[in-house]
């Protein structure tokens, strides 16, 4: 009498063959953006809806103190929703309230930030955290002439940076929720400076007389990796020693200038694709995370303009970002990936 053979399921995984009586799992469908869109448009629509009013009260408090303070600037920059803002908003309003003219004398012309901490950053912006109470404010508002300063002192360091390295740019470039403050970047420079001015003789054996004016570096915190940005730019801790931060800088030179060639047609193709996208979408706004390269904000531009027909509708008066991931926030801005998958891939 016949009997059907049953392998052991051993046999199978020796042969990675599928056993007969398991079932084949099935796969998600994959997600594009006009399916998310189609199930996160709504949402993000009612969220636009019932912040609108908190929009225009920042609005209006931003108005009343960029007017009685003569401030360059006022903005948020925190990881927090924009109801966090209009909170700080209305504390820093009572705060000027009982305090206008000393108030007004510290930040007259310059610019105030609220985000994740308390300080005066590198730029010389007042930055408030959103998670401190005013008298916090008050105590840093207090000390701000003190910081003066040092933030004189900050551009004559970073010549003499620059001198140490045949004249390379040194430059500040500020990342979104991260500042660096004024006396953090004046004790990162001066360790950069110290292990640079020891290694003089290397600097003129590696470079010699080689003008590196066009390359640019960015000291970019105590620790972490030598690194080459996609803008061009040289990131340099400054606890790297001063010998592995010339061989650094003299291995990706030649790609750093390629970068920086290209990097000013890239921009204006950027702001151009911008424009396009924001034009036939109609957006009321569009905008990127800082880990967003400018070839990667082309690319997406580029696919959203030319399959324009088939969101257009989704979109329409919607605030967009382009950054690695979906999401919609507590305002109703809407973040899709960069690289979004079309219905057509």
């Amino acid at each position: 009498m016949f009997r059907p053979i049953k392998w052991h399921s051993s046999y199978y995984d020796a042969t990675d063959q599928q056993h007969p009586n398991q079932r084949i799992p099935k796969q998600a469908p994959q997600l594009t953006l006009k399916s998310w869109l189609s199930l996160n448009i709504m949402h993000s629509r009612k969220q636009a809806s019932s912040m609108q009013y908190v929009q225009e009260d920042i609005n209006r408090l931003c108005d009343m103190l960029n007017a009685a303070l003569s401030l360059q600037e006022i903005r948020w920059d925190s990881v927090w929703g924009v109801s966090h803002f209009r909170g700080c908003l209305k504390s820093f309003y009572r705060l000027y309230s009982e305090h206008p003219h000393f108030i007004k004398s510290v930040l007259k012309d310059r610019k105030l930030v609220f985000s994740n901490t308390t300080g005066v950053s590198r730029l010389g912006e007042i930055i408030l955290s959103s998670e401190d109470v005013p008298t916090a404010w008050m105590k840093l508002l207090v000390s701000v002439p003190g910081y003066d300063a040092v933030l004189e002192r900050l551009p004559y360091m970073e010549v003499k940076l620059s001198e140490l390295l045949n004249d390379i740019r040194v430059v500040r470039h500020e990342r979104s929720h991260s500042q660096v403050m004024a006396e953090e970047y004046e004790l990162l420079l001066n360790k950069l400076l110290n292990s640079l001015r020891r290694c003089q003789d290397y600097v003129a054996q590696t470079f010699k007389n080689k003008d590196l004016s066009g390359l640019e570096m960015v000291v970019e915190g105590e620790s972490g990796p030598l690194a080459l940005s996609s803008a061009g730019s040289f990131l340099i801790p400054a606890s790297v020693p001063g010998v592995l931060v010339v061989d650094f800088i003299s291995q990706r030179m030649m790609e750093a200038y390629s970068i920086l060639t290209g990097i000013n047609s890239y921009l204006q193709q950027e702001e151009e694709c911008v424009k396009e996208c924001m034009r036939l979408l109609e957006l009321k706004m569009l905008s990127k995370d800082d880990s967003v390269t400018p070839h990667q904000m082309i690319s997406c531009c580029q696919r959203l303009t030319d399959d324009y027909w088939r969101y257009c509708i989704l979109f329409n008066q919607s605030s967009l970002r382009i950054s690695h991931y979906y999401s919609v926030m507590q305002d109703g801005l809407i973040c899709i990936p960069w690289n979004w998958v079309g219905d057509d891939t």
